[in-house]
């Protein structure tokens, strides 16, 4: 039987999951960038029970009922801002990133946004141009983040939702 992705809605019982994902992703897509054993699975717990009290919109993806990526959105007064997009690299490829991007695009373009809005960090290759193959560009946005002790700069990306 062929491997099925379906997408969700986060609920609280998934942050154990979701922040070893979490934790996951980043070991893996930031190795080079930031030190992995500053990294800990509860940071990344912590991170998720504060986002549930925040309103931004949670989703996760799953392959075979095992959740393999996640997104979170948050509607503001000017823009949609994606504010995470994780995948497992065990599942990348399989289509979850550009899946659930889309579900976080179309809600935000169902709420009436025309502007969807992201940062990445501007040594994220790999995510820039996943990004840029689906219609984003960079915006100019620039800002200087610090995470366990190392200064990296974000580029602000943002693309037209069509309604």
């Amino acid at each position: 039987m062929a491997a099925t992705l379906s997408i969700r809605p986060m609920t609280p019982a998934d942050i154990g999951t979701v922040a070893q994902l979490h934790l996951d992703t980043w070991r893996h897509a930031y190795r080079d960038v930031y030190p992995l054993d500053a990294m800990t699975l509860a940071e990344f717990a912590g991170r998720w029970q504060r986002a549930f009290a925040s309103p931004s919109h949670k989703f996760c993806c799953l392959h075979d009922d095992l959740i393999v990526g996640l997104l979170s959105v948050h509607l503001n007064a000017d823009a949609a801002e994606i504010l995470t997009l994780y995948v497992s690299p065990k599942a990348q490829g399989m289509g979850c990133g550009t899946a659930l991007l889309n579900h976080g695009l179309r809600l935000a373009s169902q709420s009436g946004y025309g502007t969807a809005a992201l940062w990445v960090l501007a040594d994220n290759r790999p995510a820039i141009d996943f990004y840029r193959r689906r219609g984003w560009q960079e915006d100019g946005r620039v800002a200087t983040v610090e995470r366990y002790g190392c200064a990296r700069q974000q580029i602000g990306m943002a693309r037209t939702l069509s309604n």
